[in-house]
C-alpha cells in the first residue's frame, strides 16, 4: 500500500472514530484539509458559566419583565423580554414550556416550530423572547398539552371545555446560568 493511500485510510479511519464519539468534524476539500471539533450539544447545562441561548440570540435590549409586567405591557404584537422559572417542558421534544413567576404561568411555544428545547429545562431560570397574547386552547389541545407533559389518565380526564391562558411565541431562549 502506498503512503498516500495509507495517509487516507488513516485519516478516514480517524474522522470516523470521532465522529462515533461526538465530535465534528469539518472537511476543506478544496485545500484538503480537515478540522475536528466538538459537537454542540442541545443540552440545559450552560458552559463555562455562560448562558445557553436557543432560537434567534436574543436581540431586545431592555432588561427582562415578570410575568405580571409583561402581561400588564403587551400588546399582542410588541416582543417582550419576561423571565421566569421553567415549569414543565414537553417531554416528548422540547417543543414547548411552562414558565412561572410564582403567581401566574405562560405556555411558551416557538416560532414557526423553529427550536426546541431541552427536555430537562425544568426548574432552571429563562429569559425568553417574544410575543405574549391571551389565548383559548381548545379541550383537544389541552389534553394533547397534557398528555406531552406525562400527566396520568385521570388527570387528562379531568380537562373538560376551552381553557383560557397567557400564551408566548418565542424567538429566543436564554437559560441563565
Amino acid at each position: 500500500m502506498n503512503a498516500t493511500l495509507y495517509k487516507l485510510l488513516l485519516t478516514s479511519l480517524t474522522m470516523v472514530s470521532l465522529l462515533a464519539c461526538g465530535s465534528k468534524v469539518e472537511v476543506d476539500d478544496q485545500h484538503g484539509s480537515a478540522s475536528i471539533g466538538t459537537a454542540n450539544v442541545q443540552s440545559s447545562e450552560a458552559q463555562n458559566a455562560q448562558p445557553v441561548s436557543f432560537g434567534a440570540e436574543p436581540v431586545i435590549g431592555t432588561a427582562a419583565l415578570s410575568l405580571s409586567e409583561a402581561i400588564a405591557k403587551s400588546t399582542g404584537d410588541t416582543p417582550l423580554r419576561v423571565k421566569g422559572l421553567v415549569q414543565d417542558v414537553c417531554q416528548k421534544k422540547g417543543c414547548w414550556m411552562i414558565l412561572s413567576d410564582r403567581e401566574l404561568e405562560v405556555r411558551v411555544t416557538f416560532k414557526d416550530y423553529g427550536f426546541f428545547v431541552p427536555l430537562d429545562l425544568g426548574g432552571k431560570t429563562v429569559v425568553v423572547e417574544g410575543t405574549l397574547t391571551e389565548t383559548v386552547v381548545s379541550e383537544a389541545d389541552a389534553r394533547h398539552y397534557a398528555e406531552d407533559a406525562g400527566q396520568s389518565e385521570a388527570e387528562i380526564q379531568q380537562i373538560i371545555g376551552d381553557q383560557k391562558e397567557y400564551s408566548l411565541i418565542a424567538t429566543s431562549v436564554q437559560i441563565q446560568a
